[in-house]
């Protein structure tokens, strides 16, 4: 599970109500429907930055979105969406539900 923050992205949207529910631009205006439709599975990747420098990568290849919390619209409180990715064998990965990449960053600067 994840939040998503960046509430005002076409992307972002598409990724909780479906690619067919979103339509429209920013600039000009998105519509959203929200409905009961089930989600299609697609690929996830997940990077994040761990301690030690170390760098980590989830490749989901076949993930659906299954849950997406209550969104509040508190002033104080950033919007977002509370998500949860349900992982599903991919015969892309022989079976697997997901493949992790761990790897310490290269050092940089001098």
């Amino acid at each position: 599970g994840f939040t998503l923050l960046e509430v005002l992205s076409e992307n972002v949207l598409k990724a909780i109500y479906g690619d067919g529910n979103v339509s429209g631009t920013l600039a000009e205006g998105i519509t959203v429907r929200a409905n009961s439709e089930e989600q299609e599975a697609c690929s996830w990747v997940f990077d994040l930055i761990m301690r030690d420098n170390a760098l980590k990568r989830i490749v989901v290849p076949n993930g659906k979105v299954s849950e997406v919390g209550e969104i509040g619209y508190q002033g104080t409180e950033a919007v977002g969406y509370e998500t949860t990715v349900t992982a599903m064998p991919s015969d892309a990965i022989e079976g697997d539900t997901h493949r992790e990449y761990i790897k310490r960053a290269a050092a940089t600067g001098g």
